[in-house]
């Protein structure tokens, strides 16, 4: 491979992405989403106010480590999309509210990020619930993370029946919080979940309405940049949107549902609390010829992205697909009418080029790259993302000690994000519906500027780190032998 291959849009060094040594690569470190709080019907108003109720309603699924790996490997976090040979995709804003039933509008979730959060986690939870950390050989209580384990010890068991309703409200807020750290946010540490997220849920009554699908997109931005960097060996942030989306979008790695007539229970009862999209991987399933969660089955997605093509093994429109209906006094519908009525309501914000906050992080979300999936055809040249160096300035390490107002610090990015005006959005002349007209067209240019080439056989790879363990061994070998030979003065 030679620098040549690698598109000029791509401005991390060569050998600093995890193409240089792909082949030795999988996932280290992931999260789980597994929630130990026990949900209680009497959570419901506050989850469907806040706008987290059909995410509170999926069930825990097992991380494909190679599945996941195989996709940090096609990441691009120059332009947040994954560089497949068919064209770029990437997860969307309307994946986001399809498939987990997140608001796309609101405020964005961000603030003061650390801070002596204390007297909020007694005042709204209870005490002795923040994390301890060591000090000078000492243990002293974080003013700034809830311990996971402290909170479930807490908050174990069933809520009575005749609870007093301020410990409802705890109880609620102890559930959401869990709901942050396993689902929405989870960090990398996997035991904490930050307090300032508390300042969300004072006011369960009239609670704020939050931009939580931006949020957890931004979430997911950013643990891929960091995760396809040849340095790192894990990936952190809502890996369960991750995978339900390449569930979603690809037939290799898709579960089958064990009892084969099984389907969601689609718009019903109504638009407010029927299924998201990603419920229909909830069934208790099965993986048929799939190395399901095995770190060796990542060589098995590696070659099926290498292999796809866009006909048979991408779903361009898996929520606005026309359904046939074969009884005499119905007519078609798209299919879009029968999840949640939220994605209906915000499918404008699809297309909306505007900055995706969760506190210091602020991710830029590009839907021009990526029409096709909104059953579009993808115009080309596509729009360059942001600057070098703006990126750089976006992309420093974060910072987890000094107290800022991040609503102050991005304050640019938060109006855009929150105003998200027309001028926001993907221009109407670049919304093109001629897409087998223009679709080879796009793809000779894609091949032409923007391809590059990831990967090398899996045979020429095992012979390439064979070689290479040869070579460091015969290093180690010369230099301990010339070592002995200064040793006894030869």
């Amino acid at each position: 491979m030679t620098e040549e291959s690698i598109s000029p849009l791509c401005w991390y060094k060569f050998e600093e992405h995890k193409m240089k040594n792909a082949y030795t690569h999988t996932l280290t470190n992931t999260r789980n989403n597994q929630m130990s709080i026990l949900y209680d019907d009497r959570y419901a108003p506050v989850l469907k106010s806040l706008g987290l109720w059909h995410v509170s309603q999926l069930t825990p699924i097992v991380a494909d480590v190679a599945l996941l790996s195989a996709l940090v490997e096609r990441w691009r976090p120059e332009t947040h999309t994954f560089h497949m040979p068919v064209g770029e995709i990437t997860v969307s804003l309307q994946d986001v509210s399809c498939l987990w039933g997140l608001p796309i509008t609101g405020r964005a979730v961000t603030g003061v990020e650390y801070g002596d959060f204390t007297k909020d986690v007694e005042e709204l939870l209870g005490p002795n619930l923040m994390k301890e950390r060591s000090l000078k050989r000492s243990k002293v209580a974080s003013k700034n993370d809830i311990s996971i384990p402290l909170l479930r010890a807490a908050f174990s068991g069933k809520l009575e029946e005749d609870a007093p309703e301020e410990k409802m409200d705890r109880w609620t807020r102890a559930y959401i919080m869990e709901l942050f750290s396993c689902w929405l946010f989870p960090d990398s540490s996997g035991n904490t979940v930050p307090a300032c997220m508390l300042q969300w849920l004072r006011d369960l009554d009239d609670p704020p309405q939050m931009n939580w699908g931006a949020a957890v997109l931004a979430c997911l931005y950013r643990g891929l940049c960091i995760a396809c960097r040849v340095d790192k060996q894990g990936l952190y942030g809502p890996i369960g949107l991750l995978q339900h989306w390449s569930w979603t979008r690809f037939p290799f790695g898709r579960p089958q549902p064990l009892d084969e007539g099984w389907v969601p229970d689609w718009g019903r009862p109504d638009g407010e609390t029927c299924p998201a999209y990603a419920q229909r991987f909830c069934a208790r399933k099965t993986f048929v010829a799939t190395p399901h969660g095995k770190p060796s089955g990542v060589f098995f997605f590696r070659t099926q992205f290498e292999q796809m093509t866009p006909d048979l093994h991408v779903e361009w429109r898996p929520y606005d697909f026309r359904v046939t209906v074969y009884e005499e006094d119905e007519e078609p519908y798209s299919f879009l009418t029968k999840l949640p009525s939220i994605c209906s309501r915000e499918r404008e914000y699809w297309f909306a080029q505007v900055p995706l906050i969760y506190y210091q992080v602020v991710e830029h979300y590009y839907p021009g790259r990526v029409m096709r999936q909104f059953g579009m055809a993808q115009y080309f040249p596509v729009p360059d993302p942001i600057t070098k160096d703006d990126w750089y300035d976006l992309h420093q390490p974060l910072c987890t000690t000094v107290m800022k107002d991040w609503r102050t610090e991005h304050a640019l990015h938060v109006q855009r994000l929150e105003a998200m005006s027309p001028d926001d959005m993907v221009p109407d002349m670049y919304q093109i519906y001629a897409f087998e007209e223009w679709d080879q067209q796009y793809r000779q240019w894609y091949q032409e500027n923007c391809a590059f080439t990831v990967y090398i056989t899996t045979t020429q790879a095992v012979r390439d780190l064979c070689l290479e363990s040869k070579l460091q061994f015969l290093c180690l070998f010369l230099f301990l032998f010339g070592s002995k030979q200064k040793a006894v003065g030869i």
